[in-house]
């Protein structure tokens, strides 16, 4: 089992809920504990046209590699963001990891940087 040692934001998103974009709302915020397995957030260059033509034209494309932990009693979905060090995150995948005694250790979460 292991001990969350990193403080971090969980904003329940509401299924049924939209604001006047369509954009869906987050709630309030809750306060959790996690551990950071992995955290990249950055900018990649990359080129704008498919056939790279003379101009060599290039953009920033945003991108966000990250997996987190929680513990069992946290209560996280796919579609909810997360806040770690000032980062903000959309999960993406969530995975349940199981102990060798066969019950519920962690959640493994994968999230990415989400439609914000």
């Amino acid at each position: 089992m292991f001990t969350p040692n990193t403080d971090c934001l969980i904003f329940k998103t509401s299924r049924d809920s939209f604001d006047a974009y369509g954009t869906k709302i987050s709630g309030k915020p809750v306060k959790s504990r996690c551990g950071v397995v992995k955290l990249k957030d950055g900018t990649h260059k990359t080129t704008v046209r498919a056939d790279s033509g003379g101009s060599r034209g290039k953009a920033n494309e945003y991108i966000s590699d990250s997996v987190l932990m929680f513990l069992p009693t946290v209560d996280i979905e796919i579609g909810d963001k997360v806040k770690v060090l000032s980062i903000m995150l959309e999960v993406a995948e969530i995975h349940q990891r199981i102990s060798v005694y066969g019950r519920l250790s962690h959640y493994e979460v994968e999230l990415d940087r989400g439609s914000s």
